[in-house]
């Protein structure tokens, strides 16, 4: 048995509605499959001006975090739902520091496929 292109594309879009906010933080171990929430978050930067565009399969969700927003060093970021709060994704990466003079654009891809796709 396998899923079929119409299943995945239907989990596809779960995942695209489930996906409300963006929130970016410091941390200091890699992600895991247990992690419920960033580190240590970044104050005043979850932000939910993301979008998220689906094609066959694919989901790319994109977050842009203002530079009117937090400032200081950044090492993950995190997807978010909202409503209850939990955590659907984190990302940690190599420092950064964000400052008050540039935007910060995540962008995350997702691709679905089944034993037939």
């Amino acid at each position: 048995m396998g899923m079929l292109v119409n299943g995945l594309n239907e989990i596809r879009d779960l995942l695209a509605t489930l996906i409300t906010s963006g929130e970016i933080g410091t941390g200091t171990t890699t992600e895991t499959k247990e992690d419920t929430d960033l580190e240590t978050p970044l104050a005043s930067t979850e932000t939910t001006n993301n979008t998220a565009v689906t094609t066959s399969q694919q989901l790319v969700e994109k977050v842009e975090f203002l530079s009117t927003g937090g400032t200081g060093a950044i090492t993950e970021m995190i997807w978010k739902d909202d409503s209850p709060e939990k955590a659907i994704s984190r990302l940690t990466h190599a420092s950064h520091t964000k400052t008050n003079e540039h935007d910060l654009i995540y962008e995350t891809r997702w691709f679905f496929k089944g034993r037939f796709g």
